[in-house]
């Protein structure tokens, strides 16, 4: 063959064309772009089942955590203030009169430990291991 015949048979499967490479390079190009719109509606629909999983997932947290800590506390004031410290330290507004400074950012029972007690940030940990994560959150 000669070079001007490939560097047209090459153009005309990138660009397309009448002949047989034309429409092939038409086929791939087509093939191309659905297997990448298909990937990205894949890549998102995942990426909305995982978020909703997570969401889910936090809320029963949350439920489940008020829960043990309400049948921790019962009716014995101790217990009860050591809740009150624990909600007002780590879920309400920062209280800059507190000696101690809280650890918000780490995790949620290092400020359970300082905000209520060394027993409330056990509990929290108990009613976490209670819940199960859901499946695409137990993947990662």
């Amino acid at each position: 063959m000669n070079r001007n015949k490939i560097i047209d048979t090459a153009h005309e499967f990138f660009y397309g064309g009448d002949s047989f490479a034309g429409k092939a390079g038409l086929a791939v190009g087509s093939t191309i772009r659905a297997t990448l719109k298909f990937s990205a509606i894949a890549v998102l629909l995942l990426v909305v089942v995982v978020v909703g999983q997570m969401t889910q997932y936090i809320k029963a947290v949350d439920s489940v955590r008020e829960a043990y800590l309400s049948n921790w506390a019962g009716s014995d004031p101790a217990r009860l203030e050591q809740v009150a410290g624990y909600r007002k330290g780590c879920h309400g507004p920062l209280d800059e009169s507190m000696e101690e400074p809280l650890e918000r950012i780490r995790s949620i029972h290092s400020c359970a430990e300082v905000a209520g007690s060394k027993a409330v940030a056990d509990v929290l940990r108990a009613a976490d291991k209670a819940v199960e994560p859901v499946a695409p959150m137990s993947w990662f």
